[in-house]
């Protein structure tokens, strides 16, 4: 995982003493006030954990959270593998149990940012925030994907609720089996601007666009590390963005405060999503 000084997105702060992907507390007391969820088998197999292969510590070996969306092509954020060697990383689907049957692995073949690709496009221009990319595995996943991604073409903000899942570290660090998944609600424009505000300058180097939008539930949920880059699912389950903000500092988040989720929306990304997957 790239150093958080690298990286040109604020990082937030690790809840103290989280037990679960997205797990909320009120008084140190874990509640599922947004429905948090273990994935069952086979309800979202093509949400892929991105680890490292040679390391030993659970903690350090897992980097991100990862999409299946096509047969070859695995979208994350591209902070997950800019400074990783390809000769590293895996996907690893269904569970990170080799005795489990879900249980597979995958390497992969190439990567490729968004912001390198822009620069072949120049009608692209590419922001500090559009942390997004794709990495190729060696060998198509046939029966991990989904189907034809979808993105979600109406640029306007609403106030319907999202799915995000991810394989975000336990309490003590420790790598989940399986993801977890939680319903959040997306935020009108003029609520996350509110909450942007509130929160500078965590968020100095986020401006919203109709790129980006916030989630966020009451009480406070927040995705964590190991989540980033993972997926954001609509309603009918489209992908409709990947997450691109966690807690992720030693120090405890504010955990009674409404951080919002930053969520990276791929129908900006259309074109470059199309041209390296499905050209």
């Amino acid at each position: 995982m790239p150093k958080l000084s690298d990286i040109s997105i604020p990082m937030f702060c690790h809840p103290m003493s989280a037990t679960d992907f997205f797990s909320v507390f009120v008084e140190a007391e874990p509640i599922s006030g947004s429905k948090l969820q273990v994935v069952k088998p086979g309800i979202h197999p093509f949400v892929v954990l991105i680890a490292k292969k040679k390391i030993d510590n659970d903690a350090e070996k897992h980097v991100c959270t990862g999409t299946l969306i096509s047969r070859d092509y695995v979208l994350t954020a591209a902070s997950c593998f800019k400074d990783e060697s390809l000769d590293n990383l895996e996907a690893i689907f269904g569970s990170t149990q080799p005795q489990d049957p879900t249980h597979k692995k995958y390497t992969f073949s190439s990567k490729i940012s968004y912001q390198e690709w822009s620069k072949a496009h120049p009608l692209s221009v590419f922001q500090s925030v559009d942390d997004i990319g794709l990495m190729k595995l060696s060998a198509s996943n046939e029966d991990d994907y989904a189907g034809p991604l979808t993105f979600e073409i109406n640029s306007k903000i609403d106030s319907s609720k999202v799915r995000m899942i991810g394989w975000g570290h336990l309490h003590d660090h420790l790598l989940p089996k399986i993801p977890r998944v939680v319903t959040l609600q997306k935020l009108s424009n003029a609520d996350c601007d509110k909450k942007l505000s509130a929160y500078a300058p965590l968020y100095a180097q986020f401006v919203l666009t109709n790129k980006l939008f916030c989630a966020a539930t009451n009480p406070a949920a927040v995705g964590v590390t190991g989540d980033f880059g993972g997926p954001v699912l609509d309603r009918m389950d489209n992908i409709i963005g990947i997450l691109i903000s966690v807690c992720s500092s030693p120090e405890p988040c504010d955990i009674f405060s409404q951080q919002p989720n930053m969520v990276l929306r791929l129908a900006s990304f259309a074109d470059f999503i199309t041209d390296v997957v499905f050209k």
